[in-house]
């Protein structure tokens, strides 16, 4: 008796158990907000999650952007020694973390204009968004550069108190400009 009852316990009650935890944890995950920023203004709908309209589409690669460079000034942070002991990201330089939160804020406030044009009718939805693209595009490439830039920075070595961060922005820009001139 005692060996059917533990075989039952095997078979049914721990695979419901199983499934029971990975529900909950896919509903936590789910019930977290697709924010560009955390802390953002800008909630956009959680249908976006798996939607194919226009502006989700374009929220989508906006969140992508600032996603790689958040994980880039993370690695960054970790490489260069500001990341806490915990992984945290600690006190960047003045100048980058203005560059990173102009490029997050421009994001919110594209993000924030994509979910006003989600309120549309549908056959506006697309011309809305079409109208907002060159301003996508822009965000992506800024994104890009501040990422570029971060790279240069591993090229270049990590913060020290000799070379500043004006010094370390003129020397990547030198090289970036000579790498242009070769080819």
């Amino acid at each position: 008796m005692r060996l059917l009852l533990e075989i039952v316990v095997v078979v049914v009650v721990a695979p419901i158990a199983l499934g029971g935890l990975t529900l909950a944890l896919f509903f936590r995950k789910l019930k977290q907000p697709i924010l560009i920023v955390p802390g953002a203004k800008a909630s956009p709908p959680l249908a976006w999650r798996w939607s194919i309209t226009p502006p989700a589409l374009a929220h989508k690669r906006i969140l992508r952007s600032i996603r790689s460079l958040q994980a880039r000034v993370r690695q960054y942070a970790i490489d260069s020694g500001f990341a806490t002991a915990r992984g945290s990201v600690g006190d960047l330089p003045a100048v980058l973390t203005a560059l990173i939160g102009e490029i997050e804020a421009d994001a919110v406030r594209i993000d924030m204009k994509l979910i006003a044009i989600e309120r549309e009718d549908r056959h506006l939805k697309r011309k809305f968004v079409d109208e907002l693209d060159p301003d996508i595009t822009r965000l992506e490439a800024s994104a890009q550069e501040a990422e570029s830039i971060l790279l240069g920075f591993d090229a270049i070595g990590p913060p020290s108190a000799e070379i500043d961060l004006a010094t370390r922005l003129k020397v990547l820009k030198e090289a970036v400009g000579e790498l242009r001139d070769q080819s």
